[in-house]
C-alpha cells in the first residue's frame, strides 16, 4: 500500500469516526430529550392519577350523602303513605257511619210522614 493510499484510508477512517461521533452525539441528545419527556409524562400521569383519586373520593362521599338523603326521603314517603292509608280508612268508616245515619234519618222521616198522613185522614 502506498503512502497516498494509506493517507486516503486514514482520511476515510477519520471521516467515518467523525460521522460516527456526530451520530452518537445526536443519539445521546435524542435519548436525553426522551428521558426528559418521559419524566414530564410520568409527572403528568402521576398528577392525573392523583386528581382522579381525589375526585373519586369526593364522588364516593357525595354518592353516600345522596343515598342517605334518598333513603330518608323514601322512609318519609313510606310513613306518609301509611298515614294516608290510615286517613282513608278512617274517612271510609266515617262515610259508612254518615251513610247509615242518612238512611236511618230518611227511614224516620218516611215513618213520620206516614204517621202524620194517617193522622190527617
Amino acid at each position: 500500500m502506498t503512502n497516498e493510499e494509506i493517507q486516503k484510508l486514514m482520511e476515510f477512517i477519520l471521516t467515518q469516526q467523525s460521522e460516527f461521533r456526530a451520530d452518537l452525539a445526536l443519539t445521546n441528545k435524542t435519548l436525553s430529550d426522551m428521558v426528559v419527556r418521559q419524566g414530564e409524562f410520568e409527572k403528568l400521569t402521576e398528577n392525573r392519577i392523583q386528581f382522579i383519586i381525589e375526585h373519586q373520593a369526593e364522588y364516593e362521599k357525595r354518592q353516600a350523602e345522596f343515598e342517605e338523603r334518598l333513603n330518608n326521603k323514601i322512609e318519609s314517603l313510606s310513613d306518609n303513605l301509611d298515614q294516608l292509608r290510615d286517613t282513608v280508612n278512617t274517612l271510609s268508616k266515617v262515610l259508612d257511619f254518615v251513610s247509615n245515619v242518612a238512611i236511618e234519618t230518611k227511614q224516620r222521616v218516611i215513618k213520620l210522614e206516614t204517621a202524620k198522613g194517617k193522622e190527617s185522614d
